[in-house]
């Protein structure tokens, strides 16, 4: 009975624990592009602007 529990719960947190990590995978990449489009305006804009800093 307890070899089960411990079972279920060890199959539910490895569940939460995959879930967990696609979410930051996610994340990581959604503001990973966005810094980079950030980061091409903002050079772009030097690029064009002397005087911008």
């Amino acid at each position: 009975m307890l070899a089960k529990l411990i079972h279920f719960e060890f199959k539910s947190t490895y569940k939460l624990f995959l879930i967990l990590i696609g979410a930051e995978f996610l994340l990581s990449i959604v503001l990973g592009v966005s810094v980079n489009t950030n980061l091409k305006i903002m050079s772009e804009r030097m690029a064009y602007d002397p005087f911008y800093t």
